[in-house]
């Protein structure tokens, strides 16, 4: 089942994000998907405000997909890491600062106490639309109303012309998320991802019929709280703007 997780014996949380809003999002209805697009000033913003959402929180790692919008996310979570604790900085102390090497990433960044690291995973990536891609859904409407009209009722197993079936993001964003989670064990890990690869990775999570991810909602810069407890996955909040004191 796409939702089993036996295999993890873990215990930690994760952190789904979505990164900050783009010009394309700000339309409202334009398929974005594999079209690698940045963030606007907004979507800037909204990427601050994220970071003094988990300024507070001991975090491992920050993912991203590789993509402008998904790093550059992610990339201001972690600078505001470093900068909290920059604040609080001991100049008497020898052991303030750490710093660790990511053997895929590349890169790594010191942030204080908590080491988070930037890693890119490309599985995190966002699905593509083929064709749809950079059109907004009533130009799609226009364009090909039969497969558009099947799309409405079946988004997950309707055919987009030229785009790869979004089962196979599932399964390979599915596979990405465990190994963050073996890698990370007992830890708190961001991965700041995409709207719909988001929304496959809990309807998969879930084990829920892939048709039914546009029923949730993903906002931009929103997350999601994944506990990794023992064998046990459980969904603590679904397009969050701020966290729970418990976590």
């Amino acid at each position: 089942m796409c939702g089993d997780t036996g295999e993890w014996g873990l215990d930690g949380v994760i952190y789904l994000v979505r990164h900050g809003q783009t010009e394309w999002n700000a339309d409202g209805d334009r398929f974005c998907g594999s079209s690698d697009i940045p963030l606007s000033n907004e979507g800037l913003r909204q990427a601050q405000q994220l970071g003094r959402v988990f300024s507070a929180v001991p975090l491992a790692a920050v993912y991203h997909s590789g993509m402008q919008r998904s790093r550059a996310t992610a990339a201001v979570i972690v600078s505001e890491q470093w900068t909290t604790r920059k604040s609080s900085f001991d100049p008497e102390s020898t052991d303030q600062y750490t710093t660790n090497s990511v053997d895929e990433a590349g890169m790594s960044l010191a942030a204080g106490k908590a080491n988070a690291v930037l890693m890119e995973d490309p599985d995190f990536r966002e699905v593509d639309f083929g064709a749809w891609e950079g059109l907004t859904k009533q130009q799609v409407a226009v364009r090909d109303p039969q497969v558009f009209a099947a799309w409405q009722s079946q988004p997950g197993t309707t055919a987009v012309p030229g785009a790869a079936p979004l089962m196979d993001a599932q399964r390979r964003a599915l596979v990405a998320i465990r190994r963050a989670a073996q890698r990370h064990g007992g830890e708190h890990v961001v991965i700041v991802a995409h709207s719909t690869l988001n929304r496959l990775l809990l309807t998969g999570l879930l084990d829920a019929p892939i048709d039914s991810y546009r029923r949730i909602v993903q906002c931009n810069a929103c997350v999601n709280i994944l506990d990794l407890h023992g064998d046990a996955v459980h969904i603590f909040g679904v397009n969050m703007r701020t966290l729970p004191i418990a976590f």
